[in-house]
């Protein structure tokens, strides 16, 4: 996989090879547009609203930090908010057409956007100061998966980390409940029970510093802050 280097301009291009892990889903920029758009009205905006002003909250509870990591970055649409409480903001994402977008959503010269697989962060140890994961690992169905993410996190940050509990509402229950009818009961999608993901997170070393809720029906959506222990 060819790389930027943390440093490089976001809007620099360099040919790229697409990871295999978590880029199936938005392998082309309609895709990425299409998920970029998905948050700019109706329900899903007011969520974008409320997560960005819960993320400005923990920003004012941490202080000022030279470099976050935003990985999953997406399109970048929490990634604005990082830079009110970062001097530089790095956008990771394992798919080229997410960053694509990321590129043209955030044109400031203090981010810089790489293709990066969160298994082997691409990150020489404690270079960051906070590591920013949403919506992400709770969806990692394997636990050793989730254990070489987490410690991954934990190497290259220097102090912190914030990471969401973000369990599915309703709607994608049933859809979960339908995918394991038609695959004749196979695990996928199975949900992580929030003591266990809190017991991941204190085996990969961190310690809970902080927690908010950003949603609580029909269950508890958490955002976490973390140090390093």
């Amino acid at each position: 996989m060819q790389t930027s280097s943390a440093g490089e301009h976001p809007n620099d291009s360099a040919p790229v090879q697409e990871p295999p892990q978590f880029a199936e889903r938005f392998v082309d920029r309609r895709q990425a547009e299409h998920y970029r758009d998905r948050f700019k009205k109706g329900r899903r905006a007011r969520t974008n609203c409320l997560e960005n002003a819960l993320l400005r909250q923990l920003g004012e509870r941490i202080g000022h930090i030279q470099v976050a990591l935003d990985l999953p970055s997406g399109t970048g649409r929490l990634s604005r908010t990082l830079l009110e409480f970062a001097d530089n903001v790095i956008l990771a994402d394992s798919s080229s057409a997410m960053l694509e977008v990321a590129r043209e959503e955030l044109p400031d010269p203090r981010v810089s956007c790489r293709l990066m697989d969160a298994e082997s962060i691409s990150l020489p140890d404690a270079s960051v100061d906070l590591v920013f994961c949403h919506r992400f690992l709770y969806h990692v169905t394997s636990e050793s998966r989730r254990a070489r993410m987490l410690n991954e996190m934990v190497r290259v940050t220097r102090r912190y980390v914030i990471l969401s509990y973000y369990p599915p509402g309703f709607l994608n229950r049933w859809r979960q409940f339908r995918r394991r009818l038609l695959h004749r009961g196979t695990s996928g999608g199975s949900q992580l029970p929030e003591n266990q993901y809190r017991e991941e997170i204190r085996a990969a070393g961190l310690r809970f510093v902080h927690e908010v809720a950003f949603r609580h029906f029909p269950v508890t959506g958490v955002f976490f802050v973390l140090e390093r222990a």
